[in-house]
């Protein structure tokens, strides 16, 4: 009797926990594992979060996590392609370990920063591109809690702190406290963005104009925003076109003629497509024209019965043309 009671309680361990962890892979996760890998990435990152506190469900990609009284909402996204991109499988425990221990380094970060007095912290306030349906990660409502703001079509601009270990995002309470408003904000965003420069690589292809990347874990496609002030001899007569796939990475091409910033852009299409959806940080595979401190999304045309698609010149490009 005490052996089938033993059974029982087990498998009803078992039913309580089914409840809470979706074992599923998430629909944005097909192109990157396969159901077995996800859920061994969720059973190293369930493994170390019960060492850190109580676990409360796990739901498209998704924890809910409560640890010394608070809620935490821990998206899966990063890790799974830090996982994905480590061929070794036995290296994935240490790679889910270490994403989480520089969350949590975060957080204790968080907590020994003098949040409340603005000139200790104006020094760490940065930008970081999200793309617009992010939903996934911060929730439906996440673009209503942030301080954000639309500098390229499709893509959100967020302020944030740069604090060591990570980003902590920032509030209308927050700003309201330091009486400072969000333009201001911004302005000094940018400003002390320009002490991270990217690594600027130049690449050699069809045309004699090589194009540019700029390389950098985390401010490689924000960097769009100073284009100017990195690399001017880049921002070419009409301007440059650039695509920024991933955080970390930004190509781009300046525009001096009619067509060679088309024959970029199917050039790079593929290496902008592979990176979205390979590489941690994904933003946007489109494709934008910057000109005169104004950015505006490039259209692209499939093509009936071809694999392939048309480059539309923006309407605005073609009027200074004209001239």
């Amino acid at each position: 009797m005490k052996k089938i009671l033993t059974i029982v309680a087990c498998l009803c361990s078992v039913l309580v926990w089914a409840q809470t962890v979706d074992y599923r892979l998430p629909s944005r996760y097909v192109d990157v594992l396969i159901p077995k890998e996800y859920q061994k990435v969720v059973d190293y990152t369930l493994a170390y979060l019960n060492t850190k506190g109580t676990i409360e469900s796990l739901n498209n990609g998704i924890i809910r996590f409560r640890a010394n009284g608070e809620q935490h909402d821990l998206g899966l996204d990063n890790v799974v392609r830090k996982c994905a991109n480590q061929i070794d499988r036995s290296l994935w425990r240490a790679i889910v370990e270490r994403h989480f221990d520089n969350y949590f380094l975060l957080e204790q970060n968080i907590s020994e920063l003098s949040m409340e007095v603005f000139d200790s912290v104006k020094n760490n306030l940065c930008v970081r591109f999200y793309p617009i349906n992010n939903s996934k990660q911060f929730g439906a409502e996440w673009q209503n809690s942030m301080i954000t703001r639309s500098d390229l079509p499709n893509v959100y601009s967020v302020l944030m702190l740069d604090v060591a270990g990570g980003f902590v995002s920032i509030d209308q309470q927050q700003i309201a406290l330091w009486q400072q408003n969000s333009d201001t904000l911004f302005r000094m965003a940018l400003g002390n963005m320009q002490q991270h420069p990217p690594k600027i690589v130049y690449t050699q292809w069809a045309n004699p104009q090589p194009y540019f990347q700029f390389a950098e874990t985390n401010y490689a496609a924000v960097a769009a925003l100073n284009l100017p002030y990195f690399i001017p001899d880049q921002v070419g007569k009409y301007g440059t076109v650039f695509a920024i796939p991933t955080k970390g990475l930004l190509m781009g091409y300046p525009i001096n003629d009619p067509e060679s910033f088309k024959h970029f852009i199917r050039y790079v299409y593929p290496a902008v497509t592979y990176f979205h959806a390979d590489q941690p940080g994904a933003i946007t595979t489109d494709f934008y024209w910057y000109y005169d401190q104004k950015f505006e999304k490039i259209q692209l045309k499939a093509l009936p019965d071809q694999d392939t698609f048309s480059v539309e010149t923006p309407e605005k490009l073609l009027e200074i043309w004209k001239k």
